[in-house]
């Protein structure tokens, strides 16, 4: 097969690597607010999201 794989070659995740994935992506945007955001502006430190019970429950 030829073109982009990234794209294409597509697998299921698990809900840590998508925890991970979250936790990074939070932590380069706390860092870009730290430097270019108002001074003022407090970020408040990490934490995992909280499935919700009513979507955990449609699902079985």
């Amino acid at each position: 097969m030829s073109g982009n794989k990234a794209a294409h070659d597509t697998r299921k995740f698990r809900y840590s690597e998508a925890l991970l994935s979250w936790e990074a992506i939070y932590t380069i945007v706390q860092w870009y607010i730290e430097v270019y955001g108002p001074v003022e502006l407090a970020v408040p430190e990490y934490q995992d999201p909280v499935p919700d019970s009513m979507s955990l429950s449609q699902k079985n």
